[in-house]
């Protein structure tokens, strides 16, 4: 019987299912009682409600329940309720050995540190009588800290006592993706000799696994395979085990070590588990020198030998070596960084590696400038006056780029000349074709045009009711018949790859934007301020293994920080701008009705903020920009002693708002894959209480005055973003949206007499202001004839302050009156000043909080140069061969 999220299990609350197996469910459970997450396996009917088998299976489980080691999953007890009787264990997060070999061998040093932490686990449950029974790369987890988890100690035996006579075919240890072509194959291919037969097994039994483990992370590659588990089992009991593919370099001692692992008769196999870790630490051996050649007996009569042997092997080199050339040498990785004062930025090289081009702003104006890298520095390119975001045609001679006032797409000559328009667009990319057209955004979808003129066609149109903001940030894959972009909105950016030829796209990576296609075979992106890669399959535009870290701290530009700062040429030389830490980010500052700004932060890369009721702090994230474990935690800036206070640490914590009050602050945060809203005192007093679990990242965007009512948004796969109305009188209710609707709406903002309601929607096919009464009913009203999103009420309620869209994102204003009925005015203009993520009114109505990057003289950024970076990446993720 499946559960579904919400049902209570005794002290456990189902969140979620994990996978299924042989032998039941498994869940994502909430121990109220200990207030941490747990995984809850639930035991099918039938086996239930047998009481010999339940009898049996206790009496196991209490046993397995005494293991405790640092290395081994617990099992914290059974459950009963409603019929449903459960096995308790230790939630453990994090990527599986499997998904590991999936990316291809593993390095020896690092296999040795793994086959290590498995022996302690075998050698810890071996002293109490447990045998594992199913060890498998599929069982054994790698924990956030680098550590090592086996799980489902002895649950093969509890399941079923008398396991000889079970069904090899049905693993009762199964915890995920059981459903899988291959997972249960792979279970039998782990499966001593002994249990293939179905005789009675032991620890042995575990050797024997274990040895096949380490083959398999040495070689990447399964010991015994078969179509199907027959073939497989038949592969266990009479197959050889194909020494060559171990790694020449593999010790002696690991080869010895295997052998007596992976020997069949278990009398004469590997005794007792600890031998193999003692072998593991010993020291590396000599390498015994090559015996003497005894004298032949007819020396006389066999003269011709050696000569003849010598020519032989002579003959054997040369063809040897003309035909396996020795592989050539790496070259050598070399860093080096430029820093300049000012901002500059939004580097783009040649694909030749022999120009670079940057964005530069001196004195609030934009233009282009050209490296020629076998120069110490750029200079500025002729004609390119208030022009961003260049890109290089594939002969290196023109630059794309975009005039941010006229919001033009142009070409130019790289040295600079008469720019040439080609069509209407925003600043969020363009990717210049072997084919001659440029695929570009125009602020919503993607849209292409040949690069010597014409009429721009649409290739794509964000899906609003899957919650797609926009589409950007395209990049050409080779041969110009697909393009990589970034999907904006939804939970988080994704990175999707769209076929020209068929017309369609379809997401490759969940999570990261700005991603790119590298000539090595890999998928590049960003996250977190950290730049990740993958193996990519140019032919089925499919991810085909795990991600890895390769870039830390690259920072991005752009309206909404779309674009990630960094490039590469064909012939492997990257560039980036270094991100938080090095010069980049932004500054908080006061904005004034005469349009002057007084600083009030530090340079950080800082995220969505929002002022106090008083306007004395500022609850803001700041990100870390160094991987996506770590995307930013929430601080409070206290405005007059310019001092700031860290509440939360780990995890993703974004989006804060403060409650009426000003004593607490409310965010969204996903912490060990588990989202939800989160609530945590501003001054530091205590950690973060979870309000409310969710299945994707919410957003809080406004309380209620009395506190009592929490707007948020969020947005389940395939689905729009919607606004949800959180009652939190007496502890959280049942959130229920505030409409039913195929848009998008998100920002919803209650005012401060708590009677209405401002939002954003797309309902109209754009992001538009609107007004309603709260909690309802009623009839809404339009309040932006132009565009527009981040809303804020006054602090008076009088009038209703929201940005115009990107890029510009200046602010408005439109005078508001709401008895005795609504009366909207026109909007105006407040400020031409383009604003970031951060934007506040303050209370006293004469200014506002806004964030920009800081000016010229208050920071150098620094552009750092890789060159034969692909040695590096390549050896970073390697593909699977």
């Amino acid at each position: 019987m499946s559960l579904a999220a919400g049902t209570r299990l005794g002290s456990y609350e189902i969140l979620a299912p994990l996978g299924a197996g042989g032998m039941g469910e498994v869940y994502r459970a909430r121990d109220a009682r200990l207030n941490r997450d747990v995984a809850i396996k639930t035991l099918p009917p039938a086996f239930a409600g047998d009481s010999n088998r339940m009898a049996r299976f206790q009496r196991e489980a209490q046993a397995l329940a005494a293991l405790n080691h640092p290395n081994i999953a617990s099992i914290y007890g059974l459950e009963e309720s409603g019929g449903v009787r459960a096995l308790v264990m230790e939630l453990v997060e994090g990527p599986t050995l499997a998904e590991r070999l999936a990316g291809g061998p593993i390095a020896i040093p690092e296999a040795l540190a793994i086959a290590r932490q498995i022996a302690d686990a075998l050698e810890a449950a071996h002293d109490k009588g447990i045998i594992h029974r199913d060890l498998k790369p599929a069982n054994i987890k790698f924990t956030a800290d680098g550590k090592l988890k086996v799980l489902d100690f002895g649950l093969a035996k509890a399941f079923d006592a008398d396991a000889a006579s079970g069904n090899l075919a049905n693993s009762p240890t199964l915890t995920l993706e059981a459903t899988r072509a291959g997972v249960i194959l792979g279970t039998a291919a782990y499966m001593s000799p002994e249990q293939a037969r179905g005789k009675a097994v032991d620890k042995r039994a575990d050797i024997w696994a274990f040895g096949v483990v380490l083959l398999e992370m040495l070689t990447g590659k399964s010991a015994f395979e078969g179509e199907t588990v027959s073939d497989t089992l038949a592969a266990v009991l009479r197959a050889d085990v194909d020494w060559s593919q171990l790694p020449a370099d593999t010790p002696p001692k690991v080869r010895r070590l295997l052998q007596r692992c992976l020997e069949r008769d278990v009398k004469r196999r590997l005794r007792d588990i600890g031998d193999a870790w003692i072998e593991i630490d010993a020291p590396e051996e000599p390498v015994a020198p090559a015996p003497p050649v005894s004298e032949p007996v007819a020396r006389g009569r066999m003269w011709w030998l050696p000569w003849a042997a010598a020519v032989l092997i002579g003959g054997a080199g040369l063809g040897w070596g003309l035909l396996h050339r020795p592989p050539r040498e790496p070259r050598t990785v070399v860093r080096w960084s430029y820093s300049q004062k000012g901002f500059f930025g939004a580097p783009v090289l040649s694909r030749d590696g022999t120009r670079l081009t940057t964005t530069d702003q001196v004195d609030g104006k934009y233009s282009l400038s050209l490296r020629m890298m076998d120069q110490l520095e750029g200079k500025p390119i002729p004609g390119t006056d208030d022009f961003v975001l260049g890109d290089f045609s594939p002969d290196g001679q023109w630059i794309a780029s975009f005039a941010r006032a006229e919001r033009k797409l142009k070409k130019i000559p790289a040295t600079g000349g008469t720019p040439i328009t080609l069509a209407d667009a925003a600043p969020f990319g363009a990717t210049w074709g072997d084919d001659g057209y440029i695929v570009f955004s125009d602020g919503k979808g993607l849209m292409r045009v040949s690069s010597s003129g014409g009429t721009p066609q649409k290739l794509t149109t964000p899906d609003a009711k899957k919650g797609e903001s926009a589409h950007r940030t395209p990049h050409f894959l080779p041969g110009a018949r697909a393009v990589v972009f970034t999907i904006a909105g939804l939970p988080s950016a994704q990175i999707a790859v769209l076929d020209l030829k068929k017309g369609s796209y379809r997401v490759v990576v969940p999570d990261g934007q700005d991603g790119r296609y590298v000539p090595t075979g890999h998928l590049v992106y960003l996250r977190g301020g950290t730049l990740f890669a993958a193996p990519f399959d140019a032919a089925s535009l499919t991810v085909t293994g795990p991600e890895a870290p390769v870039v830390e701290s690259v920072a991005t530009t752009g309206p909404d920080n779309a674009i990630a700062e960094y490039s590469f040429s064909d012939r492997g030389l990257l560039t980036y701008i270094q991100g938080v830490g090095q010069g980049s980010g932004t500054v908080l500052e006061w904005l004034d009705a005469q349009g002057q700004v007084q600083a009030l932060s530090d340079t950080q890369l800082w995220g969505t903020g929002r002022l106090s009721p008083d306007g004395r702090r500022i609850a803001n994230t700041i990100n870390a920009g160094a991987g996506a474990a770590s995307a930013g935690d929430i601080w409070v800036f206290e405005v007059e002693r310019r001092t700031r206070q860290r509440l939360t640490f780990g995890g993703q914590n974004q989006n804060p708002i403060w409650t009426p009050d000003g004593r607490r602050i409310t965010f969204g945060a996903t912490v060990s894959g588990k989202s939800g809203l989160y609530s945590v005192m501003a001054d530091g007093s205590a950690k973060a209480e979870l309000l409310l679990a969710t299945d994707s990242p919410p957003t809080p965007t406004s309380w209620s005055p009395d506190g009592k009512t929490l707007l948020y948004v969020q947005s389940a796969a395939g689905k729009p973003s919607r606004l949800w109305v959180l009652p939190l009188s007496g502890g959280a209710g049942k959130p229920a949206p505030l409409h039913d609707t195929e848009a998008n709406e998100t920002d919803g903002q209650i005012s401060p007499d708590g009677k209405w309601v401002a939002y954003v929607s797309t309902e109209s096919g754009q992001q538009e202001i609107y007004v309603q009464p709260f909690p309802g009913p009623g009839g809404k009203e339009r309040i932006s004839t132009q565009g527009g999103n981040s809303v804020r009420w006054s602090h008076s309620g009088r009038e209703l302050l929201y940005l115009t869209r990107s890029p510009d994102r200046a602010a408005m204003s439109v005078d508001i009156q709401t008895a005795p009925v609504l009366h909207v005015g026109l909007p105006r203009e407040i400020s031409k000043r383009p604003f970031g993520t951060t934007w506040d009114p303050a209370p006293d109505g004469k200014r506002f909080l806004i964030e920009e990057p800081p000016g010229a003289q208050q920071f150098s950024r620094v552009m750092v140069g890789v060159s034969d970076w692909f040695e590096e990446l390549r050896a970073r993720v390697p593909l699977k061969r």
